[in-house]
């Protein structure tokens, strides 16, 4: 096992995850951020979105790219409706769009790149606002 390459902050905002991390990122680091967020994920309520922050060209490795998959789609199963992802100072966005998209299409969560952490937020939190139904 190798030592855990890349940062990351995990913080709760109410119905949101909120968490900032710098890479590159390899399965270590994958594995443990997915041991931090499940903890908080067990006081989410049934339908929670997140925002996550990257500073740089924070790419994963293959093998953190495949966890990573896994690992969304578990938290899809327990509650994970939405990703809103700010990409900050990249010089490979085309990229990181591409790796990010892919991670989010395979476990099938909706997901948007935003310029600003605010504007993140406001769309997450439209797309999990419960639908006022008439009858």
């Amino acid at each position: 096992m190798f030592k855990a390459h890349g940062e990351y902050s995990i913080q709760r905002k109410g119905p949101l995850l909120l968490t900032n991390c710098k890479g590159p990122f390899n399965t270590e680091l994958v594995e443990n951020h997915n041991s931090d967020i499940t903890t908080i994920i067990d006081s989410m309520p049934s339908v929670w979105g997140q925002v996550i922050v990257i500073h740089q060209d924070s790419l994963w490795t293959p093998d953190a790219e495949r966890r990573m998959c896994q690992t969304v789609s578990v938290r899809k199963s327990r509650g994970l409706r939405v990703s809103a992802v700010v990409l900050e100072n990249p010089n490979s966005k085309a990229i990181l769009k591409d790796q990010i998209s892919r991670v989010y299409d395979f476990a099938e969560v909706e997901h948007g790149f935003f310029e600003d952490t605010f504007s993140a937020e406001l769309w997450a939190l439209a797309k999990i606002k419960p639908k006022n139904t008439i009858p």
